[in-house]
């Protein structure tokens, strides 16, 4: 689709003003077929499951149900 969704050009021209000049008239040709992208997730999990007590629990617990 040689659409810059993640806004790499803008980022460049932000950055490296210089460079983005020279890239610029070619950014499309660049983009679609010479850059290569390695996406490297850094995800912290704090808590696990939820934070209050799901609706199915708190009926079991007002009839007097146990698990």
């Amino acid at each position: 689709m040689q659409s810059d969704a993640f806004q790499f050009g803008s980022y460049i021209d932000w950055s490296y003003p210089r460079e983005w000049k020279r890239m610029k008239p070619e950014w499309r040709e660049i983009y679609s077929s010479k850059l290569s992208l390695r996406v490297v997730p850094n995800v912290k999990i704090k808590q696990f499951g939820t934070t209050r007590q799901s609706v199915v629990h708190t009926l079991e617990q007002e009839r007097g149900d146990e698990n």
